[in-house]
């Protein structure tokens, strides 16, 4: 489709890349847009490269991205909303850097490597 409507040059898709964070630092921002999801560790990984966050509210998505706060969260296959969404982070530039900004503070909050270490050892030692 992305052939079909001429939109070669918005999109980049390259398969399997050794150095993500080097493709993901160039983007405008970042859509996750699952219908059901683990744990997205890659929402941190493009937080920790300052990309604004547009993802759908399900499973443990809102436990990682918080609406209006560190990025924007939609519902399931709602395609309007994403595109609505995107618009809004490309036009308001304040919220987008509001949302960079906080997002980046919680990823280093809550994503320190010291800290999940300090963490996973201490819970080790408790339950031992």
């Amino acid at each position: 489709m992305i052939h079909d409507f001429d939109m070669d040059s918005s999109f980049l898709i390259t398969g399997w890349v050794d150095k993500p964070t080097a493709y993901m630092k160039v983007m405008d921002v970042v859509c996750l847009l699952s219908r059901w999801e683990g744990f997205g560790l890659v929402l941190p990984e493009y937080m920790a490269c300052v990309v604004p966050v547009i993802a759908t509210n399900v499973d443990a998505i809102p436990n990682i991205v918080h609406n209006q706060k560190n990025g924007l969260l939609v519902n399931s296959d709602d395609s309007d909303s994403v595109a609505d969404d995107v618009i809004l982070l490309y036009n308001n530039e304040s919220l987008r850097r509001k949302i960079i900004m906080n997002a980046y503070k919680d990823v280093k909050k809550n994503y320190d490597i010291r800290r999940v270490a300090v963490d996973t050892i201490n819970l080790y030692k408790k339950i031992m």
